[in-house]
């Protein structure tokens, strides 16, 4: 990939020569199989996906819903993304330049659906939060058969308080997005970002975080609809007493598949990181999760949580869950639970037994599964458009 650092480039030249060296590169590897362990399991190692022809320019069109009248906040400030392309406040979101590229690189792809998701962007977008201002941002790829990528520079500059809402929609199943979010918050900021992917697609998503000293970031990410998705969570706490805290929860049913990847990196002293998800699965749907918590020398008095349960509501639905610990430096503290199983007879029996219907039991203890799970997160913005959304999945 050489030539990502050409001198003399025009922008638009230097990053068609980016998204050129990860297509070249991924040519040159194999699809991954099932020996390779990050990728076991997975249905995204299918060719197929990455096989689909390009978002022609002229196809891209931006949607006119009023999607700010939903949260109701003040100090809001609105992005659209279609296909990669943005539209939006350039206070907030502009085009990257080689300079932002090179300063804020974080994420090193060695897989090549990675790669293929990376080559499809053909924009590199960087988005700067101002003080006090809630950023919504309206993702959608609705072009049938193709694919398109996005890839977000995202820079919490020290002493800011950044809050995001996400919402991907898209409603052609035969299409694929890659989404790459690199995120560094830098000394003493924080982030909220909160995440609803409802769409029908498939996508591979990468999210990977550098914090630095008493940075705090908090993720909470769901997965709607009979959609085959990836979403890999990388945290990486650099600095001292740094704090990542990642949630997620999925309600797949149909064939849909999810697949969740975390790494919880800690360096500093006295870091601290939580990873919790939650999996409702029906019919023949299915979710992997496979984490990690890495403890690196230097990281004393650091303490990690990895928690991951599915709730099967059919004989048919199937969840893996792989955690896994490396710990290389005494004087810390880690945890991890995993939890896969039917829903308990005697919950049902007890809301039957006060003549609660059966359709209307399993979603109520589905709802209170997966409620579990959000309340970790009910201080954030969006919160409230995110329980609306699950309970709505469950009637």
């Amino acid at each position: 990939m050489n030539a990502v650092i050409k001198k003399g480039l025009s922008t638009e030249e230097f990053f068609k020569e980016v998204a050129k060296g990860y297509k070249e590169t991924a040519s040159a590897m194999a699809y991954p199989d099932d020996s390779d362990e990050n990728w076991r399991y997975s249905q995204l190692k299918n060719p197929q996906f990455y096989d689909l022809e390009q978002v022609p320019r002229d196809l891209v069109k931006f949607s006119n819903q009023d999607l700010l009248s939903v949260f109701n906040l003040k100090d809001v400030e609105l992005v659209q993304f279609s296909s990669g392309l943005a539209k939006g406040n350039q206070e907030i979101i502009r085009q990257a330049t080689q300079e932002d590229l090179m300063r804020l690189k974080l994420f090193e792809p060695t897989s090549r659906p990675d790669l293929e998701s990376l080559a499809a962007s053909e924009f590199i977008w960087i988005i700067t939060p101002v003080k006090n201002k809630t950023i919504v941002i309206d993702n959608r790829h609705d072009v049938k058969s193709t694919k398109a990528g996005l890839r977000v520079l995202l820079e919490i500059k020290d002493n800011v308080s950044a809050k995001i809402i996400e919402i991907i929609s898209g409603e052609q199943q035969l299409s694929f997005y890659g989404l790459t979010y690199e995120v560094t918050a830098l000394a003493d900021s924080t982030l909220q970002y909160v995440r609803v992917d409802n769409s029908l697609g498939s996508s591979l998503t990468n999210f990977f975080v550098l914090q630095k000293d008493l940075s705090l970031v908090t993720v909470l990410n769901t997965s709607l609809g009979d959609s085959i998705s990836r979403f890999n969570f990388n945290s990486l706490l650099e600095g001292q007493k740094a704090q990542s805290n990642f949630y997620s929860v999925s309600v797949k049913g149909n064939s849909a598949h999810y697949d969740l990847r975390t790494r919880q990196e800690h360096i500093g002293y006295k870091t601290i990181s939580e990873m919790k998800s939650a999996n409702v699965l029906s019919d023949s749907a299915e979710s992997v999760y496979v984490g990690l918590i890495k403890m690196h020398k230097g990281c004393k008095k650091s303490s990690a949580i990895q928690a991951n349960k599915s709730l099967l509501l059919s004989k048919q639905a199937h969840a893996d869950s792989v955690p896994n610990l490396d710990i290389e430096e005494n004087d810390v503290r880690c945890d991890h639970a995993s939890a896969v199983g039917p829903i308990d007879p005697m919950q049902l029996e007890y809301l039957q037994g006060r003549r609660v219907p059966i359709d209307k039991a399993i979603g109520l203890i589905a709802s209170g599964f997966a409620m579990d799970v959000l309340e970790k997160a009910s201080d954030l913005n969006g919160y409230k458009y995110v329980v609306e959304v699950i309970k709505e999945s469950f009637d």
